[in-house]
């Protein structure tokens, strides 16, 4: 039962925020942004990852077979 009544809350939130969205564009204070944009923020977003990774393989230690990823 609980499950049902967050399902449908949710469901409530996701709505409102979709109005709020549809009425702010309306205003024309959200402007959709060009492809290059996102594609930048992709690309942006996966090499700061691949940054933290490698530090992560860096610092990470392998003994025996057992990987000591608490030595960090």
């Amino acid at each position: 039962m609980s499950t049902v009544l967050q399902v449908e809350g949710g469901a409530d939130i996701l709505e409102s925020t979709l109005q709020h969205l549809h009425r702010l564009r309306r205003a024309q204070l959200v402007l959709p942004q060009p492809e290059s944009a996102y594609k930048k923020c992709i690309s942006a977003g996966f090499t700061g990852c691949a940054i933290e990774v490698s530090k992560f393989i860096a610092n990470t230690t392998v003994q025996q077979g057992v990987v000591d990823c608490c030595s960090i």
